[in-house]
């Protein structure tokens, strides 16, 4: 699976990862996904590498990076992990920003799915 965000707007931009971010965490904590599956979706190295890229604030990329240290926690310190989870969670939501999104500066999302893609938005 591929999912690409196309924007120019680095306030939509930040939006969307403020907008995920608490959702990976929360899907942890209601143990509705499973570690591994989340690293993979956003918590990984690559993803810091990419936002390092951007000239965005090194929040999103600390963020990033506490979030490859769940396993570690899990693995370690189980009986830790919940409040690590909501720590990074707090993080999150301290950092979201009020921002309104411009319907005249769209942001197009496509889903690429088993070789056929699709236009989210």
């Amino acid at each position: 699976m591929k999912i690409s965000i196309d924007t120019s707007n680095l306030d939509q931009f930040k939006f969307l990862l403020n907008t995920l971010l608490p959702g990976r965490v929360t899907s942890l904590l209601q143990k509705k996904a499973n570690i591994d599956d989340i690293e993979y979706l956003m918590f990984g190295p690559k993803s810091i590498e990419l936002l390092k890229l951007i000239p965005i604030e090194s929040i999103y990329s600390d963020i990033i990076h506490q979030g490859t240290e769940i396993e570690d926690i899990a693995s370690l310190f189980p009986d830790k992990l919940d409040d690590y989870l909501e720590s990074i969670q707090k993080t999150i939501l301290n950092n979201y920003q009020s921002i309104s999104l411009s319907k005249q500066d769209p942001i197009n999302i496509t889903l690429l799915f088993d070789k056929t893609e699709y236009l989210v938005k």
